[in-house]
């Protein structure tokens, strides 16, 4: 009896944990977390982990079934679907009950617009647009349009929206011309929005001769919204900008950095966000300014899981801005809901689209997640309509918003400007009268003699004397560069203590510019690699010109190459420190005064390394420039043989060390 009952009671263990487990790899788990990560902009335009911005809430089980849909419109939260396969349009509640069939007329339906009055439909094999009323009714349908305006472009109508007065922006196929406008009656109004054609340099050589450019054509759009504004937004995924954001006056003004490829289909919500679906079954979310809020979603890859897509082709919103996924291979809808979290973010968007800028919505943000760019932004401008400038900038870099920086630092540069001005012209004055005081006493009472004293012993060191030799650069470039070569002046250690200069300059004026015009993040600034880089560079430049000049004609020697390119890059050591300092009181207003400082001092230290190579070795012009190629050539060959020779032996390295370790693994 016992052994019965153990046997039994084992039987179930094995049973319960045979059933838990196969109740954990079930894939339609309700209570399994989402199958994807969610992301926002972080600091400096990076990419960071969120809190779970939407949450599956399950597949919508029609009771029609669904043959190859391509499009899908929510409006005043009913669902239409352009049944493609099926020839119709179905229009269902969320609970995916049939409310209505539209069919008879389409060959393949692939686009939906609805409105407050009408349904339109797209058909590209028909060649037309229907118009029908929301009971299902046909109203008209809009064939190719006969104006010669239109002219012999395609009229293959895929896609469309309505804006207002009942004109349609049609997005067609193999309309390179943009989209196609169509008012109510039916007459063509112009293309709107057209992509640029992007010309490569050889393009460009043949169009110079006269040559035909018939097949470079700009990308059709092939997608379409439209905000409550009448601002029409379009998708072109293989445009250099892929999201447009265009107003009446087909001039685009979204300024949007997108990452992802393979668009499919953009919707709008009632906070004029962007909502935009790619193929790989990504969602991301931005706002009206074009700031990405949320980035979530994925590919099925064989784990059915809610969330992941086989082939996405739709996305619309509702009332809510809560989301419908139409999947083509799937033949369903899946229904997607905002999070505690989502409230809170379109809450402050809310706020702030209204002209409330309360900022306390977006410290609750941040306290959940402090990383959030888009709370830091919204917060600076708030701080900023506030005229709160101080703070404002604050936040404004922390987000990596160089313009609301610069915006924030252009007025409290102003207000001190009006403080502080008079006392700094004072200053001015107070110096210069000081600066004249002392001179007439050392004229007089030679107050400065024990610095003359002073200097005069230093300039007997040698290394003092090179040094000081090399100020020469500035005012008898030439001369110095003989006096390198045939006088034998400057030394070795002077030079290397100079490329040492260079390259602490490089380092310090990288943390005293602005924010403003910093190439990168300080968090993401290394300085072992801008030590390793520079140096690299200079003794490859310093040996692969002597190495061309020593096959070549060139008489120079490797010393005096090395000391010369020193001397030569005394603009910059003196320079970048100061117009790092002076960046500091710049806006994006002045970037050019810092840009075209920067451009002085590296233009002028090139050009004194030019002649350098001219004087050192001798050359006239054309050897010169001879040269100069050669070196540069002869540079890339040696980096790229470093290269290769570094990812050998980093694979031989990994090799035996595999091989030792797997022997160590046997013993």
């Amino acid at each position: 009896m016992k052994k019965l009952i153990s046997i039994f009671l084992i039987m179930s263990i094995f049973s319960l944990g045979l059933s838990t487990q196969l109740n954990a790899s079930d894939p339609t788990d309700p209570n399994k977390p989402v199958p994807y990560l969610t992301y926002t902009t972080g600091p400096d335009n990076t990419q960071v982990l969120t809190q779970t911005a939407y949450e599956p809430a399950g597949i919508i089980n029609f009771n029609v079934s669904l043959n190859n849909p391509q499009d899908i419109f929510v409006h005043e939260d009913l669902i239409y679907v352009a049944d493609t396969g099926n020839k119709r349009i179905v229009k269902l509640n969320k609970s995916g009950d049939l409310l209505q069939i539209i069919e008879g007329e389409f060959i393949l339906p692939t686009g939906l617009f609805v409105d407050d009055e009408f349904i339109y439909v797209a058909d590209p094999e028909a060649q037309k647009v229907f118009k029908y009323y929301l009971d299902g009714t046909k109203e008209t349908e809009y064939t190719r349009p006969t104006s010669p305006l239109f002219g012999n472009s395609p009229y293959r109508p895929s896609k469309l929206v309505v804006g207002a007065r009942g004109i349609m922006y049609i997005a067609g196929l193999g309309s390179v011309n943009g989209l196609i406008q169509v008012n109510h009656r039916g007459d063509f109004v112009g293309f709107f929005g057209t992509n640029p054609t992007s010309l490569s340099l050889f393009t460009q050589i043949l169009k110079f001769f006269g040559r035909d450019l018939a097949l470079n054509e700009p990308p059709s759009p092939t997608n379409v919204a439209i905000d409550e504004k009448g601002s029409v937004f379009t998708i072109s995924p293989t445009a250099s900008k892929q999201v447009k954001k265009f107003n009446i006056a087909s001039e685009d003004k979204l300024n949007i950095n997108i990452s992802l490829t393979e668009l499919q289909s953009i919707a709008i919500g009632n906070l004029d966000n962007i909502y935009i679906l790619s193929k790989s079954g990504i969602i991301q979310e931005y706002d009206s300014y074009g700031n990405l809020i949320f980035s979530f979603g994925g590919k099925n890859t064989g784990i059915k899981r809610p969330g992941l897509y086989d082939n996405p082709v739709g996305i619309a919103v509702d009332s809510n801005n809560n989301l419908f996924i139409l999947d083509q291979n799937n033949n369903s809808v899946e229904y997607l809901e905002k999070t505690d979290f989502t409230n809170l973010v379109h809450t402050g968007i809310a706020s702030f689209n209204d002209g409330q800028y309360d900022v306390t919505l977006w410290e609750e943000v941040l306290q959940k997640n402090s990383m959030f760019a888009l709370a830091n932004i919204s917060i600076g401008r708030g701080l900023f309509r506030q005229r709160n400038y101080e703070d404002a900038a604050t936040y404004f870099k922390i987000a990596g918003d160089v313009q609301g920086y610069s915006d924030s630092f252009w007025q409290i540069r102003y207000n001190w400007m009006q403080t502080y001005l008079v006392w700094v012209i004072l200053a001015v004055m107070l110096v210069y009268i000081s600066v004249r005081v002392l001179r007439f006493a050392d004229d007089k009472k030679g107050i400065y003699e024990p610095l003359r004293k002073l200097n005069d012993k230093t300039n007997k060191v040698q290394l003092v004397k090179d040094l000081k030799f090399t100020k020469q650069v500035f005012k008898h470039p030439i001369d110095t560069f003989y006096d390198i070569k045939q006088m034998h002046k400057g030394s070795y250690l002077s030079a290397t203590i100079i490329y040492i200069l260079f390259i602490l300059v490089n380092i310090v004026s990288f943390y005293l510019t602005s924010f403003i015009f910093r190439t990168s993040s300080v968090e993401s600034y290394s300085i072992l690699r801008t030590v390793f880089s520079l140096s690299g560079i200079i003794l490859l430049f310093v040996f692969s010109n002597y190495l061309v000049s020593t096959l070549g004609d060139g008489i120079g020697w490797f010393k005096d190459i090395y000391i010369a390119t020193a001397s030569a890059l005394m603009p910059y050591v003196i320079g970048a420190i100061p117009l790092a300092l002076l960046s500091q009181v710049f806006t994006l207003n002045e970037s050019f005064l810092y840009t075209f400082g920067n451009f002085i001092l590296v233009a002028w230290s090139g050009l004194l390394v030019i002649l350098a190579i001219k004087s050192v070795h001798d050359y006239s012009v054309k050897g010169l420039i001879g040269n100069v190629i050669l070196t540069l050539i002869t540079m890339l060959i040696i980096a790229t043989i470093v290269i290769i020779v570094w990812i050998l032996f980093n694979q031989f390295y990994e090799f035996v060390y595999g091989i030792i370790k797997e022997a160590m693994n046997r013993v």
